[in-house]
Protein backbone atom coordinates (compact mmCIF):
# COMPACT_ATOMS: atom_id res chain seq x y z
CA UNK A 1 0.00 0.00 0.00
CA UNK A 2 1.33 3.41 -0.95
CA UNK A 3 1.79 6.22 1.52
CA UNK A 4 1.93 9.94 0.89
CA UNK A 5 3.11 13.04 2.70
CA UNK A 6 1.11 16.18 1.98
CA UNK A 7 0.87 19.71 3.34
CA UNK A 8 -2.21 21.60 4.52
CA UNK A 9 -2.75 24.31 7.11
CA UNK A 10 1.00 24.83 7.51
CA UNK A 11 1.55 21.24 8.68
CA UNK A 12 2.62 18.02 7.01
CA UNK A 13 0.72 14.73 7.30
CA UNK A 14 1.67 11.15 6.40
CA UNK A 15 -1.27 9.02 5.25
CA UNK A 16 -2.07 5.62 3.78
CA UNK A 17 -5.18 4.58 1.89
CA UNK A 18 -8.34 4.36 4.00
CA UNK A 19 -6.78 6.13 6.98
CA UNK A 20 -8.67 8.78 8.99
CA UNK A 21 -6.66 11.78 10.23
CA UNK A 22 -7.40 15.05 12.01
CA UNK A 23 -6.31 18.23 10.21
CA UNK A 24 -6.81 21.97 10.66
CA UNK A 25 -10.18 23.45 9.71
CA UNK A 26 -11.21 22.87 6.11
CA UNK A 27 -13.91 24.61 4.13
CA UNK A 28 -16.88 22.32 3.58
CA UNK A 29 -19.53 20.25 5.29
CA UNK A 30 -19.28 16.64 6.46
CA UNK A 31 -19.48 14.38 3.42
CA UNK A 32 -17.73 16.93 1.16
CA UNK A 33 -14.80 15.70 -0.91
CA UNK A 34 -11.44 17.44 -0.51
CA UNK A 35 -8.29 17.39 -2.64
CA UNK A 36 -4.79 18.14 -1.40
CA UNK A 37 -2.37 18.99 -4.21
CA UNK A 38 0.68 19.94 -2.11
CA UNK A 39 2.05 16.37 -2.12
CA UNK A 40 5.66 16.24 -0.93
CA UNK A 41 6.33 12.49 -1.21
CA UNK A 42 4.69 9.34 -2.51
CA UNK A 43 6.03 6.11 -1.04
CA UNK A 44 5.66 2.55 -2.26
CA UNK A 45 7.81 0.22 -4.34
CA UNK A 46 9.47 3.25 -5.93
CA UNK A 47 9.28 6.45 -3.91
CA UNK A 48 8.73 9.79 -5.63
CA UNK A 49 10.12 12.84 -3.86
CA UNK A 50 8.91 16.29 -4.87
CA UNK A 51 11.02 19.36 -5.58
CA UNK A 52 9.16 20.73 -3.58
CA UNK A 53 5.97 18.95 -4.75
CA UNK A 54 5.37 15.77 -6.77
CA UNK A 55 4.12 16.89 -10.16
CA UNK A 56 0.53 15.85 -10.87
CA UNK A 57 0.06 14.08 -7.53
CA UNK A 58 -2.91 14.66 -5.24
CA UNK A 59 -4.40 13.16 -2.11
CA UNK A 60 -8.18 12.75 -2.11
CA UNK A 61 -10.28 12.69 1.04
CA UNK A 62 -13.65 13.33 2.57
CA UNK A 63 -14.64 15.53 5.51
CA UNK A 64 -16.00 13.22 8.20
CA UNK A 65 -16.77 15.85 10.86
CA UNK A 66 -16.11 19.48 11.74
CA UNK A 67 -15.31 20.39 15.32
CA UNK A 68 -13.51 22.68 17.70
CA UNK A 69 -10.53 21.95 19.91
Amino acid sequence: MATAVFRTGGQQYRVSGGETIKVEKLTGDPGSKVEFSDVLLIGGDTAKIGKPFVSGAKVLGEIVAQGRG
